[in-house]
């Protein structure tokens, strides 16, 4: 369909007006059924010869409103992907042009070597409820993934002598039966540096985790506070139309906000998931943005692999899995996960 709105046209008023004219006539805002018949009858005809020649076809319309139903329906019965927009349905085209052109990941015959141990751990936690933070970074610990120093105890004083174990500052997270976001229940707290702030903060945190009712208070986690570089997202679900996906991008709790990220079939080497984190903007912060140092890129390609390694695993068993955030520490001093989701799949009805 032709684009005359982005004709080379000089400037003045008088071209302005042809300019408009002419996306009047050749991008009207929806199309009349005299036009969307004629250009029904337009793709039938290149559908038929893309047929015959056994090219792929594409239909791309510079209108992003929802097609004409006639034009629309011409589309769904031909089995031609119909593309609104120039500057979407280009970026879908170039993007499928890389896909297309990529090495599509070759899954290895069963279960990788790390699976039987990451079992074994995941057999020990309860099936009644979802897998702690600090239990899913030991089933993911089996994959190479580590995470901070930290111990988990019961009460403020004992957070207290947690916390001087493990040197100030320090995190103190709250522990729910099946709650995923603590951040959002007011069950973190950074930056405690004396005893006195951690025992103010525990008893406050086991107050509030009693309220919450997604179950049972589990705890306290007293961990030790890391200065990273950046922070990121790493995650994968398992769709039911692509299987196992992995998702990498901008972490912390602006994830949502920003979707900055990155998606790739799982599993993923180290190297196509360097080239994938590669797309995204956090990528140049990893590359140290404004003086700041670069980052361990090839620590987090490390853990995005073994990540979606995982998940290829477990993927008839695993719903979703979550790092967030990665903290990425300078080149050379790795990553390290400081908080971990792992969600199952709803048990099959016998």
């Amino acid at each position: 369909m032709p684009i005359s709105a982005i004709r080379s046209i000089s400037p003045g008023p008088a071209c302005t007006i042809r300019r408009w004219r002419a996306a009047a006539q050749d991008a009207p805002f929806g199309l009349g059924a005299q036009q969307a018949a004629r250009y029904s009858a337009l793709l039938k005809s290149v559908a038929a010869g893309a047929q015959d020649s056994g090219k792929p076809l594409v239909a791309l319309s510079n209108l992003s409103d929802q097609p004409h139903v006639e034009l629309n329906a011409a589309a769904k019965a031909l089995g031609v992907p119909y593309l609104r927009g120039t500057r979407a349905g280009m970026m879908a085209l170039s993007r499928y042009g890389r896909w297309a052109a990529a090495q599509v990941p070759v899954r290895a015959e069963g279960l990788s070597a790390h699976a039987p141990l990451a079992r074994a751990r995941m057999s020990e936690i309860p099936a009644t409820r979802l897998a702690t933070e600090r239990e899913a970074k030991t089933v993911l610990a089996a994959y190479g993934i580590a995470g901070p120093r930290e111990l988990q105890v019961t009460t403020a004083e004992a957070a207290v002598e947690a916390a001087q174990a493990l040197g100030y500052p320090v995190v103190l997270k709250g522990l729910v039966e099946n709650l995923v976001h603590k951040s959002d229940a007011g069950l973190v707290k950074v930056g405690l540096k004396t005893p006195e702030d951690v025992r103010a903060a525990a008893a406050r945190m086991l107050e509030a985790a009693a309220a919450v009712k997604t179950g049972a208070v589990l705890g306290l986690l007293v961990q030790e506070q890391a200065s990273p570089i950046a922070e990121l997202f790493i995650g994968g679900r398992t769709d039911p139309d692509f299987g196992p996906l992995i998702v990498m991008g901008a972490g912390g709790v602006e994830v949502e906000l920003y979707k900055d990220v990155a998606v790739r079939l799982a599993p993923i080497t180290p190297e196509q998931a360097l080239d994938a984190l590669c797309t995204t903007q956090v990528s140049r912060l990893l590359d140290g943005w404004r003086g700041k140092q670069p980052a361990d890129k090839m620590a987090v390609a490390q853990i995005i692999s073994a990540l979606s390694t995982f998940l290829a695993d477990f993927s008839e068993e695993i719903s979703e899995v979550e790092i967030n955030p990665l903290a990425v520490f300078a080149a050379g001093s790795g990553c390290s996960a400081l908080d971990c989701v792992i969600i199952p799949k709803p048990a099959r009805p016998d």
